[in-house]
């Protein structure tokens, strides 16, 4: 992005927030019961938001001791542009410095996801990224999310990519629906 150009660089800033803003406006926080259906191991949420895509997609992982969350990978469609906002959440508890690592199948881990807030939920990374970011989920069908947690020792919870490319092209085409009729 160049810097430079004011006009450049504020749509670009009104895109990445607005992008962002898909991810953290959930359909799970709209007042509106949100219209689920699976694709593979992602589920896909649909409800209709003021101002914002009805859709997005996302894939949880619980502890299996106790039932609670440890992670939340959520992807949403800007609408208009080849765009996605990404939001994954883990618990409290882990190390900020260093972000996560995420790893598709036996390929190298993608780094540069890196923790944006906590909250009494837990850490969030928020990002938007653009298609290609997105292609090794596309091809991959497992994978791994990697975090240190407080005492240095890795937590690594396991990614399955079955259903992501539908639930992907799901989301895509109903983000784009919804922004051709507002």
């Amino acid at each position: 992005m160049t810097l430079n150009n004011p006009k450049t660089f504020k749509a670009k800033a009104r895109h990445a927030a607005a992008a962002i803003a898909l991810v953290l406006a959930s359909p799970a926080a709209a007042s509106d019961e949100p219209k689920n259906e699976i694709h593979g191991d992602w589920a896909v949420r649909c409800v209709e938001r003021e101002a914002l895509p009805p859709c997005d997609m996302v894939q949880f992982a619980t502890h299996r001791e106790n039932g609670e969350a440890v992670m939340q990978f959520s992807i949403a469609h800007a609408g208009r542009e080849d765009a996605y906002g990404m939001q994954i959440m883990v618990p409290l508890g882990v190390r900020l410095s260093g972000g996560v690592a995420i790893r598709v199948d036996e390929g190298s881990p993608m780094t540069g996801f890196e923790f944006t807030r906590c909250e009494a939920a837990g850490c969030y990374i928020e990002r938007v990224v653009s298609d290609e970011v997105l292609e090794p989920f596309r091809a991959g069908d497992a994978g791994v999310l990697g975090v240190i947690d407080r005492t240095g020792e890795p937590l690594v919870i396991p990614l399955s990519f079955r259903g992501f490319t539908k639930a992907l092209a799901t989301i895509t085409e109903r983000n784009r629906q919804w922004a051709d009729n507002i």
